[in-house]
């Protein structure tokens, strides 16, 4: 169940696992945890999948494991930080005849993260991340702000990026330059010819 926002399993074996997302509507968030209302409450298993990559990053982020996404265009609407620890991967599809997830090539199956000027941000990182199979796209920044759609503080030499595009946004415009003063006159008169 959830309890002030934070997620209680009464199995501790749900914590060993890997978390799925879906790009799917119809979630909420519960203190900052996403919950789907279609099908009830999702655990973020391959039976029930997050709906959000937000929420799958928040439950990641208290065991760190892999977050395995659906083929398809994420949005988020605001930056996400990827913790320590966990790797995105994308590429999956459902297979209904078979009930089970599989993943495809990044050109069978793309799979995009697509948001504000900033979209994915690591930092301080202390255990590998791993961000694999993705085409992160980062909108247009506002007034005098950056954009970079990934955006890396401190990670060391533990963040690795594989079989990913990053399509940045463009920059906010910045603020206009004062009027320059005119040049004094420094004309040479030539001898007379």
């Amino acid at each position: 169940g959830v309890h002030a926002g934070v997620f209680v399993f009464d199995d501790l074996d749900i914590i060993n696992t890997t978390w799925y997302a879906t790009p799917r509507f119809g979630y909420w968030f519960d203190e900052g945890i996403g919950l789907e209302l279609d099908i009830g409450f999702s655990t973020g298993a391959a039976d029930a999948p997050f709906a959000s990559l937000g929420a799958a990053l928040a439950v990641a982020a208290l065991a760190p494991q892999p977050v395995l996404l659906a083929a398809g265009e994420h949005v988020v609407a605001e930056p996400l930080t990827v913790p320590a620890g966990v790797s995105l991967h994308g590429g999956y599809v459902y297979d209904a005849e078979q009930g089970a997830w599989g993943r495809d090539t990044p050109e069978a199956a793309p799979t995009t993260v697509r948001g504000p000027a900033t979209v994915l941000r690591v930092a301080d990182l202390d255990a590998p991340v791993l961000i694999d199979a993705l085409t992160v796209v980062g909108g247009d920044a506002a007034e005098g702000a950056p954009a970079a759609a990934v955006v890396a503080v401190r990670p060391g030499a533990f963040l690795t990026l594989r079989q990913v595009v990053v399509q940045a946004g463009a920059g906010g415009d910045g603020a206009a330059g004062a009027a320059g003063e005119r040049a004094a006159d420094t004309a040479v008169v030539g001898a007379p010819g």
